[in-house]
């Protein structure tokens, strides 16, 4: 169940990339340089092959196509869907989060779009930090069946207020959709509620424009809860209610379904998409071909003016500190940005690999710290940024204060240390 925007089309042909980006906008075509000799440092400048992490689902994920293919075949086999899913033996844990997952979880608010209620993106930092605070409560959903391990597939997010659950996150890989998976995740938001006494889990859903499939979920088990809310709907669910949903594909098949299993196979004569996706292409060939160096991306900086913030999901929350408004300023001027809000994230508003690059070199001369692409990819807001310099800053203090106390000690006799461990012996 791979979307075409995970596959990268290659050619040296000017011909068959011109087709398949006017048929399959979201691939992504690059199309080689006719001589050999730039080739390597056409494709190194190719920042979507950049993987920083490669999480323990990623390492199987071979293993993971070859037992769907095997769903597959049992699917077209069986007489129903319903037989389908019995013949399965699904198995659906719903835990709380550990800190071993949060590099996977921090990686499926990253990557998944179809069943995502609000996409809000999250950094390892920012999850690492939701779950020292304790104010917020984090739930992993790991699946098997007698095929194989679906691994860490799904995500709550919630926080448990006077009268109800607020949900903040709640999402699902498409490798898990339905399957009755994202019934068990909101019935357990229910019991939980029904459990601490609350009457009510509310759950907001956000249009992204690519989570049709949420919207159809929360639409099929919800829509006598519904309310009109800017960019979205709320759903307030009676707890008793939301306790006790579930699947029954015998009566009615969600949407999803349609998508992860009935759908043929797109083909380039087939597919029409937006144009939104397009540019995507187009930016990532852009960057290969003439954005290949430190002094073309300040070329091209220079050479434009300002643009005004865009509308984001995140609201525009002002710099509280030196540090952040000092960040702000950094980030605004790279990203050619008017201002610049502390929870605004950087790759959101068109930052990428070789600009993020840049950022890091100036946040790193103006603070005179050591990061890293990778710190900018935990934390890609300025609030989280922040806090890295920070506990940079204590830490090399600590380590400065150590230093400083050793070099006193080194200048003093025996005599006089031999006095201090008295005194301090008194």
């Amino acid at each position: 169940q791979l979307g075409l925007d995970s596959f990268i089309f290659i050619d040296d042909d000017p011909v068959p990339c011109a087709e398949v980006q006017a048929k399959c906008p979201e691939v992504l075509t690059l199309q080689l340089p006719q001589e050999s000799s730039r080739i390597p440092g056409f494709l190194n400048q190719v920042w979507a092959f950049d993987r920083l992490t490669i999480t323990g689902e990623d390492e199987k994920r071979t293993t993971l196509y070859k037992q769907n293919t095997e769903r597959e075949r049992v699917r077209k086999e069986s007489l129903s869907f319903e037989d389908f899913l019995t013949s399965l033996g699904l198995n659906v844990q719903i835990s709380e989060l550990q800190p071993e997952n949060i590099e996977r979880l921090s990686q499926l608010t990253q990557r998944t779009n179809q069943f995502n209620f609000t996409t809000v993106r999250r950094s390892q930092g920012e999850i690492r930090s939701l779950y020292q605070a304790g104010e917020s409560e984090c739930l992993v959903v790991k699946v098997s069946d007698r095929f194989g391990d679906y691994g860490l597939v799904g995500v709550i997010i919630f926080r448990a207020g006077s009268d109800a659950i607020n949900v903040d996150t709640f999402l699902l890989s498409c490798r898990a959709l339905g399957r009755g998976v994202e019934q068990q995740m909101l019935a357990k938001l229910g019991e939980i509620a029904k459990k601490r006494g609350l009457d009510h889990v509310d759950v907001t859903f956000i249009d992204s424009g690519k989570n049709r499939p949420a919207s159809d979920f929360l639409e099929s088990v919800g829509a006598n809860f519904k309310n009109a809310i800017d960019g979205g709907h709320s759903f307030r669910f009676p707890v008793e209610f939301a306790a006790t949903i579930r699947y029954n594909p015998g009566i009615t098949q969600p949407a999803t379904e349609g998508s992860a299993f009935d759908q043929p196979a797109p083909t380039l004569s087939s597919i029409n998409l937006d144009g939104g996706t397009q540019s995507r292409s187009a930016v990532l060939s852009r960057i290969a071909t003439q954005l290949y160096s430190v002094e073309k991306v300040l070329e091209v900086l220079e050479s434009q003016k300002l643009r005004v913030r865009p509308e984001l999901a995140e609201a525009y929350t002002a710099p509280r500190t030196p540090v952040e408004e000092r960040l702000a300023g950094i980030w605004a001027q790279a990203l050619g940005i008017s201002k610049m809000g502390i929870h605004d994230n950087f790759f959101q508003l068109g930052g990428h690999s070789l600009l993020g690059t840049l950022l890091i070199s100036r946040v790193c001369d103006a603070f005179q710290t050591n990061l890293s692409l990778r710190d900018l990819f935990e934390s890609p807001t300025v609030a989280g940024l922040a806090q890295v310099i920070k506990q940079g800053q204590v830490e090399q203090a600590s380590a400065q204060e150590i230093a400083a106390a050793l070099r006193e000690l080194d200048e003093l006799s025996d005599e006089e240390i031999m006095a201090l461990l008295a005194n301090e012996d008194g």
